[in-house]
């Protein structure tokens, strides 16, 4: 009677216990930028307005995007690792606003060293785990954008690689 018990209680525990995937299978693909804006109508914490860069946990399970490991770049793969980003955790399906105001600091929010250009240009995600070749980074997501139009303030970044325009009502 007491092992079934016993029994009863552990299979509720874990059966309440969060299971947020075997960290063997993470899928570093599975971190995306989703939208990003330029000549934004959103403020910074230091009430600039500034161009950003969602990105954003489509698995099921956290995240920890460790230090050293994951690169934001205007510039593609020659010089992918243009900001490197502090550790960031990302439950399931969050996101992070990265602003894009050059400068290069870590407040509350995290500002990169470069800013977006509406003349139009590349942004990237890369990747490159720890005890890897310096060179050895990995395109995870991103973009290349054309001179903006008036009205479009960013774009969505759609599974596919397409890009739909984002307008002020859509903005973060």
């Amino acid at each position: 009677m007491k092992l079934t018990a016993l029994t009863g209680i552990f299979a509720l525990i874990l059966w309440l216990t969060p299971y947020y995937g075997d960290p063997s299978e993470f899928n570093p693909r599975s971190v995306r930028i989703t939208s990003f804006g330029i000549k934004s109508e959103i403020r910074s914490e230091f009430g600039q307005k500034s161009d950003w860069i969602r990105i954003s946990n489509t698995s099921s399970q956290q995240i920890i995007m460790n230090q050293g490991e994951w690169f934001l770049s205007d510039k593609g793969m020659e010089f992918p690792d243009k900001f490197k980003l502090p550790r960031v955790e990302l439950d399931p399906g969050a996101s992070i606003i990265i602003w894009c105001d050059g400068l290069n600091v870590q407040a509350h929010d995290i500002h990169t060293n470069f800013k977006l250009k509406q003349t139009g240009e590349e942004v990237g995600l890369y990747y490159r785990p720890a005890g890897t070749k310096s060179s050895a980074f990995e395109w995870i997501s991103g973009a290349v954008f054309s001179p903006q139009d008036r009205d479009v303030a960013g774009y969505f970044i759609l599974p596919s690689g397409d890009l739909q325009p984002l307008f002020t009502s859509d903005l973060p």
